[in-house]
């Protein structure tokens, strides 16, 4: 699923704490924020971007081409299964990207734990000293044949 929200805009609402923390650059959310996060409940997803307190500058991920306005329109969603595996996102402003975005950069940081064994079905073992008799191994062979 490809979802493309332009101009999102996230706030600091405390209906939404939920799926977004309390660290947004933003007061108010817009119209495309609440699709935002309508996507993210709908999926079981978490919006990381917010939920970490840094200074303003380190928030917005957009600036204005006369370096006027910065706003936090992009966000780093992630499953709330791994939700704990996030350590700190934050933007990196002095990224050269060719853009007016800043990049966004999210400490990660998992516990993969090994599988445990499962009893394979066992295999079915034959006792092959029995065809060392004689008449045993004739039998053996006609049922072969």
């Amino acid at each position: 699923m490809v979802a493309v929200l332009i101009n999102v805009k996230v706030g600091k609402e405390t209906m939404i704490r939920q799926v977004a923390g309390k660290h947004s650059l933003h007061d108010e959310t817009n119209d495309n924020g609440l699709k935002l996060i309508d996507l993210a409940t709908g999926n079981g997803l978490v919006i990381k971007s917010t939920m970490y307190p840094h200074k303003n500058i380190h928030k917005g991920t957009w600036s204005s081409p006369d370096g006027r306005y910065t706003n936090q329109i992009d966000y780093i969603l992630v499953d709330s299964r791994y939700k704990n595996c996030i350590q700190d996102v934050r933007s990196i402003r002095g990224a050269d990207s060719n853009s007016d975005h800043y990049l966004e950069r999210g400490k990660m940081k998992i516990k993969l734990k090994r599988r445990p064994h499962t009893n394979m079905e066992q295999l079915t073992r034959y006792d092959v000293t029995k065809l060392d008799g004689p008449k045993c191994a004739n039998t053996f062979r006609q049922k072969i044949r």
